[in-house]
């Protein structure tokens, strides 16, 4: 778009030739600027007053927004014109008459809509900040003034701000500043890299993101609307507090809570979105990858009162190392790291407030920057929370005493499931039934690594002879079960597996 000024009877006249979303050219004339500047130029357009009326200022911010004033008084009445202009087609007919050539487009008004009000906005706060959040790295910021420059900036979305030499800002102050934002300020989930310009081997100035404003604001509004309807939902299953204030019973169902909230609406997935890596990607697309599972964790945490850390590092798996993310929570003065993705991945609570030496059996965190918080207590991991944990023979069969109907999940510590089990399956919940009265089965066979699913069935223990109506489970094949009832007095469903049959027999 080409712009000039022409003075004519103390006048200036401005010529503005462009193009309208459909290619076409457009030339914009309007007589009735006045200005007091000599000469235009773009270092200066924040100086130059356009006194125009109504229509004819909408016209123009459309056409060239930065060469008006946007003030209170009209935005609104830009915005009350938008919306006249956008539904009465015989206002858009009116428009046309005036002495302009122009092509009118509602796409373009809108997207200048926004523009207006960013301009508005330009020095108010738009990223809201977490009032409840703990800024645990606040102790390693290197330059003060500066961070609270950085972050002042980005709440107000302003994506480029100067630093005063007099700061000796460096480019090691830049990183380990992008590592405290990363770490504690998951609210700006826009951030993908700052860029800094030199002057005399410091940093004069930052590029503090990159991308569309007003998208930026649009998917803000959308992921925060995402956060409230989750704490809606987190409110109505009474797990989190109004106070913050929370005991060990209220920390550990929110967790839970939480999780089976993300494994039931969420999916890990890999993708060159840039979204999957931030809390964004995980409200609002319902698809990230381990950063965005714990910046969005840490995002409600922050919001309700939990103290909880963002841990960057690796994933250790054989001999593979790659970059990883999970969190820690304190509980009672205490830190237990949780992963919220490989509780995910795994569907299950392996990694729900576990101690060190489990933790980092698969995991080793990134220390460049500051260290992290010791945790050696195991005591509010969730299977030894909730009795689930079997360390020693003997433990399986107390625990699944004092189940209830259900799925249950139960964790192997420093014992195989397979050693425990033996290699017969069938045979073991065959003998627990008789041993313990319980009907046990191990669902699809299945245990993940440590963890094994039971589907525990209590009542009236099964029958081993057939003697009329009723359930059994028979070591029989169903050849040799059809053989032993009269089929002419009883129907009958059964199941069958390996070496044995489930038998339903009715009149």
């Amino acid at each position: 778009m080409n712009q000039c000024f022409q003075e004519e009877n103390n006048q200036y006249l401005v010529s503005i030739t462009g193009y309208s979303s459909c290619g076409s050219d457009i030339t914009f004339r309007c007589n009735s600027v006045k200005a007091s500047l000599l000469k235009y130029t773009p270092e200066i357009i924040d100086q130059v007053k356009v006194l125009l009326k109504p229509v004819d200022e909408l016209l123009m911010f459309v056409q060239f927004p930065a060469l008006a004033e946007v003030t209170e008084d009209m935005q609104q009445k830009w915005l009350e014109l938008a919306n006249v202009f956008i539904k009465d087609a015989k206002v858009r007919a009116s428009v046309s008459s005036y002495n302009y050539t122009y092509i009118w487009t509602q796409n373009i008004l809108q997207l200048r809509l926004k523009e207006i009000k960013l301009l508005q906005l330009n020095d108010k706060i738009i990223v809201q900040l977490s009032k409840n959040a703990h800024r645990f790295h606040s102790k390693y910021i290197p330059n003060i003034i500066v961070f609270d420059q950085i972050v002042d900036g980005l709440q107000k979305l302003n994506q480029n701000i100067l630093i005063e030499q007099s700061q000796k800002f460096t480019q090691s102050d830049l990183q380990k500043t992008m590592a405290i934002l990363e770490a504690d300020y998951p609210e700006f989930w826009f951030i993908s890299k700052i860029k800094s310009s030199l002057s005399d081997d410091y940093i004069c100035e930052l590029n503090l993101f990159d991308g569309n404003i007003p998208k930026i604001i649009e998917q803000n509004t959308a992921m925060m609307k995402e956060v409230e309807n989750i704490e809606k939902y987190l409110n109505e299953q009474h797990v989190i507090t109004k106070d913050g204030k929370y005991t060990p019973a209220q920390i550990i169902a929110f967790e839970r809570t939480y999780i089976d909230l993300m494994l039931n609406s969420t999916v890990y997935e890999k993708s060159t979105n840039p979204a999957v890596y931030n809390a964004y990607g995980c409200f609002v697309d319902k698809k990230c990858v381990c950063q965005g599972y714990t910046t969005a964790f840490q995002l409600i945490c922050d919001r309700i009162g939990l103290k909880v850390l963002y841990v960057s590092g690796e994933a250790i798996t054989d001999e593979n190392h790659d970059l990883h993310a999970w969190n820690m929570i304190e509980i009672e003065g205490a830190y237990y790291h949780i992963d919220v993705t490989w509780c995910i991945t795994t569907n299950s609570y392996k990694y729900f407030n576990i101690d060190d030496v489990y933790c980092y059996q698969g995991h080793a965190p990134n220390l460049k920057f500051f260290q992290i918080q010791i945790c050696k207590d195991n005591k509010y991991n969730y299977y030894q929370y909730n009795n689930r944990l079997v360390s020693e023979e003997g433990q399986f069969e107390k625990i699944i005493a004092r189940l209830t109907n259900g799925q249950h999940q139960i964790f192997f510590q420093n014992i195989l499931p397979e050693t425990y089990f033996g290699q017969n399956y069938n045979d073991f919940c065959f003998r627990l039934q008789y041993d313990n009265k319980i009907n046990i089965e191990i669902t699809d066979i299945a245990y993940s690594e440590d963890l094994a699913r039971f589907k525990i069935e209590f009542g009236q223990s099964l029958k081993t002879e057939i003697d009329g109506p009723g359930e059994y489970l028979l070591k029989i094949s169903i050849d040799e079960f059809k053989k032993s009832i009269d089929t002419r007095r009883f129907s009958y469903n059964y199941s069958s597996s390996s070496n044995y049959i489930k038998v339903t027999i009715s009149e």
